[in-house]
């Protein structure tokens, strides 16, 4: 289901849900939906308000975007996409270093896809280093592919578990 829709010529409903007009004069007073409009929308609940599942809530996909830069240690229980810029250590369960992308610290991850920039240790089960792809820093693996372009800089080491040797990053949390 859509949830953004425009709002048809004649106002009302377009997609099965209600539109609103929103002026800018009427941001302080609050959204006006159409009067001709007699269809009742119930708002999805706040994340407080949702049922609670009985076992904890699947990791996500997170997006560090090209204009974003990190200072600091990254910890993450899903998949991360690097577009962005990282001076700190990273910690996920899978990481794609993007084009754009550029980490100065360490990566452990279980499966890491470089296609940008990497300064400091690789460690992961499955390492990709893509055709443009620059790591300067040493890679330790149980797996590891490596596209005929990369510029690589540094030492392999295969190892059973190359993930579970290091301790995790720590993260100062923001109160």
């Amino acid at each position: 289901m859509n949830m953004f829709t425009k709002k048809s010529e004649a106002g009302g409903i377009e997609n099965g849900i209600q539109s609103e007009t929103i002026s800018a004069s009427s941001l302080s007073s609050g959204p006006t939906t159409s009067p001709s409009s007699t269809s009742k929308i119930s708002p999805t609940p706040a994340p407080s308000q949702r049922p609670s599942s009985s076992r904890e809530s699947v990791s996500g996909s997170t997006i560090i975007s090209s204009d974003l830069t990190i200072i600091g240690n990254v910890v993450s229980k899903g998949q991360v996409t690097l577009d962005g810029t990282i001076q700190g250590d990273m910690h996920c369960a899978s990481l794609v270093v993007g084009e754009n992308g550029e980490i100065d610290g360490g990566i452990i991850a279980n499966e890491v896809v470089v296609h940008g920039r990497v300064t400091g240790a690789i460690r992961g089960d499955r390492v990709m280093l893509q055709k443009t792809a620059h790591v300067e820093g040493d890679i330790f693996h149980q797996e590891i592919g490596i596209e005929m372009g990369t510029v690589f800089d540094g030492t392999l080491k295969r190892t059973d578990k190359p993930t579970t040797m290091v301790q995790k990053p720590q993260i100062n949390k923001v109160q």
